[in-house]
């Protein structure tokens, strides 16, 4: 292939590139509701503000607009309710953009008396907090918070606890609590899978350069996003070559190796995991190819001399081919020049070739006025043409022969 050929197709390949990741990264900056304090069940008479959280990349001059069940409730990055009533409970979802609106997020409103709070979603890997929690200052008494229906504590005066190693799939959580009248209340709430708020997505290989020929340098990289709202957690990386590892883990996304060997070649994948490794996602395999040197370089000379070679040869059989089909009709148009008649249709041509003492005409042509040829060949007259009778005289060397018909 060419090196204009070559320069394009890599041209197309980088804008393909640049338009996919754009996307993907128009994806993640996607605005974030966050409540403070971080739940998503108040009472009746609680505060609570909720922040419309975009990536560091979209500040500026932005026009932050909320909405509650899909209708226009506010403007700003921050809507704050100060005594909230049931009418405030619903979806509430923000936008810094027409465009770019967060996903819903769930606020409920109740007069409880005891009410069990969860954070409106939790990242992967972090233990999930729960609150127990009751209007009344003096509620006494142990506090028992369930999964599933299963205990998972004896007994506690704390109303707050963290469920440490939570799980994605959904569960229902439930706590219950005496309040002032020694009564025993309850109250639980529903988790579903958190897979939505990750701390970084799934990875994947990056080869640099594309192609890798005996000797070169190539780098690859372990690629992956962190959370805009995440962007402080530490990341570590290793790689891998046909399931053996080339590199352990680090903080470096990057493998290079250096003047790489046919060896290098195969399918290679990295893992990426938090700091203390609780969230760890492997990449697919993704074959590398370190191509011979020697057949590289005999393979890109051939392609680099052959086009031009083959569109040259093709040039020049195509300017030989009409210049010899100019040369045929001219001499052909000459030809037909020196035997072109100088008498009328209707008279006699002759052209005879004899010697002397031979009476014997070889040849004598007639063209007729309606085009029938007449030809005399060795004492033979004949007639070329459809068949009818001609009807009319002709003369041989000025004597008057037989009337000629149509055999």
């Amino acid at each position: 292939m060419s090196d204009t050929h070559t320069s394009q197709l890599r041209m197309v390949t980088i804008i393909f590139i640049i338009f996919t990741f754009a996307r993907i990264t128009d994806a993640a900056v996607r605005p974030v509701v966050t409540f403070t304090p971080p739940w998503n069940k108040i009472l009746r008479g609680d505060a609570v503000r909720m922040t419309c959280d975009v990536d560091s990349a979209e500040q500026g001059d932005v026009t932050y607009t909320w909405y509650r069940n899909n209708k226009w409730t506010h403007t700003g990055k921050s809507f704050i309710i100060q005594s909230a009533q049931s009418r405030h409970g619903g979806n509430y979802q923000c936008g810094a953009s027409a465009d770019n609106i967060s996903e819903a997020v769930t606020l409920s409103v109740t007069k409880g008396p005891v009410i069990l709070q969860a954070p409106p979603y939790i990242y992967e890997g972090d233990d999930l907090p729960l609150r127990c929690y009751s209007g009344f200052r003096n509620t006494t008494g142990p506090i028992l918070y369930h999964r599933n229906n299963e205990m998972i504590n004896l007994s506690t005066t704390d109303p707050e606890i963290l469920v440490r190693d939570h799980r994605d799939e959904t569960a229902v959580y439930r706590c219950e609590r005496e309040v002032i009248d020694y009564s025993t209340h309850s109250d639980e709430t529903v988790l579903t899978d958190r897979g939505k708020a990750e701390v970084f997505s799934l990875p994947g290989i990056r080869l640099t350069p594309s192609n890798i020929t005996e000797g070169d340098d190539m780098t690859l990289t372990c690629d992956t996003r962190l959370s805009p709202y995440r962007q402080r957690t530490e990341l570590q990386f290793a790689f891998y070559r046909d399931g053996r590892e080339v590199q352990g883990f680090t903080t470096s996304d990057k493998y290079e190796v250096l003047s790489a060997q046919l060896e290098d070649s195969g399918n290679y994948s990295c893992t990426g995991r938090t700091s203390d490794g609780r969230v760890r996602k492997l990449s697919q395999e993704t074959p590398v190819y370190v191509q011979n040197r020697k057949y590289n370089v005999e393979e890109h000379g051939h392609n680099r001399y052959l086009y031009p070679t083959v569109s040259v040869t093709l040039l020049v059989i195509l300017i030989g081919s009409a210049f010899l089909i100019f040369r045929k009709r001219h001499q052909l148009n000459r030809l037909v020049a020196k035997r072109k008649p100088t008498r009328d249709a209707g008279d006699l041509a002759s052209a005879t070739d004899h010697t002397e003492g031979d009476d014997v005409c070889y040849t004598t042509i007639k063209l007729h006025p309606k085009g029938y040829l007449l030809s005399r060949q060795k004492g033979h007259l004949k007639a070329y043409g459809t068949k009818h009778q001609i009807g009319r005289l002709f003369y041989i060397d000025g004597r008057r022969q037989r009337s000629f018909s149509e055999d």
